[in-house]
């Protein structure tokens, strides 16, 4: 089975940014990676979700990854905008991910907004969790905890 980070990489390899992996560093300049993923016990398969952010000078790409039913789904965000660092760190964060037929996001575009910060993001709106831990670059989901995502 292919992991799903895999396709998130594959999507995100053309981008070229510098790479800021340090879980201490601030989502300042860079690429990052947020993700709650873990691997279930029971199927093996993976489940819960990551985001990908470049935050570049002139723009941000955003990668959103989900597990639903045993399929990975990826959508890559439009109107992506953080905004200045505020005072506690944290920063707004805002973006849409379109329609994608099949999916949760099937139907209108969904808008998602929240903070982000050198640790995490938090988030509200459809199919995401409110809070997501950022990850190393690298990061390799392990199995489950029993009471579900990490």
């Amino acid at each position: 089975m292919r992991h799903p980070l895999q396709s998130l990489s594959a999507v995100t390899a053309f981008l070229i940014a510098p790479s800021l992996s340090h879980a201490t560093d601030a989502p300042s300049k860079g690429t990052f990676l947020y993700s709650n993923e873990c691997i279930e016990a029971e199927s093996g398969g993976a489940t819960g979700g990551a985001l990908k952010l470049v935050h570049a000078p002139k723009t941000d790409r955003l990668t959103y990854e989900w597990s639903a039913k045993g399929l990975i789904e990826l959508a890559t965000a439009t109107e992506v905008h953080i905004g200045p660092q505020k005072a506690d760190g944290d920063s707004e964060i805002h973006f849409t991910i379109p329609p994608i037929q099949g999916t949760i996001y099937d139907g209108l575009p969904h808008n998602f907004s929240g903070t982000i910060s050198k640790t995490e993001v938090r988030i509200s709106g459809l199919g995401i969790p409110a809070v997501i831990p950022r990850q190393e670059l690298d990061f390799k989901p392990e199995q489950c905890p029993p009471n579900g995502h990490n």
